[in-house]
């Protein structure tokens, strides 16, 4: 999939800046539960919170491995296979909720300088490419590495699910919105306002009890 980011293309550290906000809200999120609401079922089928947040964990290191290797002239997908993925998620979603905040946010760490190359300094990247997993074609461009990011962060944010968060898709920003409408235009007709639109375009069902706009 090709992420256009309309931010992109006129202030780039504000893509930046998007990202540090997202993943500041999805963590002060994650440390408001307590231990038993780490096991209880996000809107994704089969996952725990514990999963959701493990995987924005995960995500976070494997987009920064994969720049590092980029910056350092080599060649490294996101994922080793997409088996070893779900291995990994579900070996660190049983983890204490301590051990994956502390992935999470040394994850957020790590690759938030990256993300600044990839808007700032894109030379010496080239026209560099990630592959999710080795062979599957699945590509994106180091330039569309920021807006990925801002994507899992804000839709998997939602998939916590109202009985662990209070921020929905009625909280996702206008320009968040518009980028996930722009690439589904078959979803526009969509009833509703246009954030149910948009949550429909992740090709979800619709969000449970609908969301209060903050």
């Amino acid at each position: 999939m090709r992420y256009n980011w309309v931010m992109t293309q006129t202030d780039p550290l504000q893509m930046v800046q998007a990202v540090r906000e997202s993943s500041a809200r999805v963590v002060t999120s994650l440390e408001a539960l307590d231990e038993s609401q780490w096991r209880l079922p996000s809107l994704l089928p089969g996952w725990s919170v514990s999963h959701v947040a493990a995987h924005l964990a995960l995500n976070a290191e494997a987009l920064a491995g994969a720049v590092e290797a980029l910056l350092s002239d080599e060649a490294r997908t996101m994922y080793a296979s997409d088996a070893q993925r779900d291995d990994d998620i579900s070996g660190l979603s049983a983890a204490s909720p301590e051990e994956i905040l502390k992935r999470l946010a040394d994850g957020c760490r790590r690759l938030d300088p990256l993300l600044v190359e990839t808007q700032t300094n894109r030379a010496p990247l080239g026209l560099g490419r990630i592959e999710r997993t080795p062979g599957s074609g699945r590509w994106i461009s180091t330039a569309d590495v920021a807006g990925m990011r801002w994507h899992e962060l804000e839709i998997h944010h939602c998939d916590l699910g109202p009985a662990v968060t209070a921020y929905s898709p009625a909280d996702w920003q206008t320009e968040f919105i518009e980028q996930l409408l722009s690439g589904a235009p078959d979803v526009g007709d969509v009833a509703g306002k246009p954030w149910e639109a948009a949550w429909s375009a992740t090709g979800r069902p619709p969000y449970p009890g609908g969301a209060a706009s903050v």
